[in-house]
């Protein structure tokens, strides 16, 4: 829980558009923890750092076309 539902500023004004049962999972997520600072976005951010370091290799040989590194 503290590595996903932990306060961070998010700093940017870029918008991704989610799924509505994604969003309503992720609202509720955040709501029930009631901590300061935590937002859909900074939970939904922690997901995707997670899913970048698990996949890594998997998603660089897929971007790997001789090109700048993805990460």
């Amino acid at each position: 829980m503290s590595q996903f539902l932990s306060p961070h500023e998010v700093r940017s004004n870029t918008k991704a558009y989610l799924y509505p049962e994604v969003h309503a999972v992720l609202s509720r997520m955040v709501k029930a923890l009631g901590k300061s600072g935590v937002s859909i976005g900074s939970y939904a951010s922690e997901i995707l750092l997670d899913h970048f370091a698990h996949h890594r290799s998997v998603m660089q040989s897929v971007f790997d076309n001789g090109k700048e590194p993805l990460f």
